[in-house]
């Protein structure tokens, strides 16, 4: 697995100085809510009766979401034998049905003054006790493909082909559509920004008018390959430093990038462990 770097390009610095701010024609923030069974993978994460962050299930006892939903609990000391007690994590869909977790593989994760991460990557491997009994959404192998949806959508703020879509349990804004409860489920969607960091790991995705809030990290980037929907990303955090809970001011949001071959291959040890 191997990710073209020089193809798609990678922005060291400060984001909003590696593309341009157009005017777009996006939803707000969270995008529309999804009435149907559409991205039904897409779940929450709940702790001690909360919900907590966005996840998404890529194989029968296997959801992704964000490693900084699980500060408390998992420690720098224990993520690598994996997270303390998790009997409190429950994974719900949108219908109610719960799901305990049984373990949660946490990756550590540090930023420097730019935002960057330095250290491994934010994602969180979980581990259920039973099968997930709803639909699955695998993480994308076709590389060629999936680079070419990104590419597709690179700077397309007016017009993006449909291809590339943000999912999520957060907010999405102010008043009627806020979604404060986190009881329905939105999508939106956004243009690919080009990768982000030192290496790679992260992309920069959506715009100020589309892009994740609060209650959306954890959730999934699924690109449209093969005639149906494929895991490329996880939603992380705000493209903007040290905004990290308003929805108006971000400029898009960053994910970890799974088709990244140093982020995918601990995900595979998961998968065999499980």
């Amino acid at each position: 697995m191997r990710m073209r770097l020089s193809l798609l390009g990678v922005c060291l610095m400060g984001i909003s100085s590696c593309s341009d701010q157009e005017e777009m024609r996006l939803d707000i923030k969270g995008g529309d809510p999804i009435e149907d069974s559409q991205f039904s993978s897409v779940v929450k994460v709940v702790e001690s009766g909360f919900f907590n962050c966005t996840g998404v299930v890529v194989a029968e006892k296997v959801v992704l979401s964000a490693a900084h939903c699980f500060s408390r609990i998992c420690q720098d000391e224990s993520r690598a034998n994996g997270c303390k007690d998790v009997s409190e994590v429950e994974i719900k869909d949108r219908w109610g049905a719960t799901y305990q977790v049984a373990k949660i593989e946490s990756f550590p994760y540090k930023y420097n003054e730019n935002y960057i991460t330095t250290q491994s990557f934010d994602l969180a491997v979980l581990e259920l006790e039973n099968n997930f009994l709803g639909d699955i959404t695998p993480i994308a192998q076709d590389l060629t493909a999936a680079e070419t949806v990104l590419e597709n959508n690179r700077q397309q703020f007016s017009k993006p082909d449909g291809d590339l879509v943000s999912v999520g349990f957060g907010l999405t804004g102010e008043g009627l559509k806020n979604n404060s409860d986190h009881t329905k489920l939105y999508f939106s969607e956004v243009p690919f920004r080009g990768l982000y960091g030192l290496n790679g790991e992260e992309f920069h995705i959506g715009s100020n008018r589309s892009h994740g809030c609060k209650g959306d990290s954890g959730g999934p980037k699924f690109a449209r390959l093969d005639g149906g929907w494929q895991v490329v990303g996880i939603h992380s955090r705000s493209a903007t430093l040290n905004n990290y809970l308003a929805c108006a001011a971000n400029d898009g949001a960053i994910a970890t990038n799974l088709l990244a071959p140093q982020v995918f291959s601990p995900i595979q040890k998961a998968f065999d462990r499980i």
